[in-house]
């Protein structure tokens, strides 16, 4: 049972490192977007409005 707790404990642990190094990726490349008010800007509604079939919607 120690094992198998020892063996949690390490996968927990190179997730955590995975993950960090994933994150650090990330916000290298990415930009921050930033709007002011009155800024136009593309709103995706993940939900079908009502009265629309969903046949003939395009998502």
């Amino acid at each position: 049972m120690k094992r198998l707790h020892e063996a949690f404990q390490l996968v927990k642990i190179n997730l955590s490192q995975a993950q960090e190094q994933q994150k650090a990726q990330y916000d290298k490349r990415v930009k921050e977007q930033k709007f002011s008010v009155g800024d136009k800007v593309l709103l995706g509604m993940r939900t079908p409005l009502a009265g629309i079939s969903k046949k003939l919607l395009v998502l």
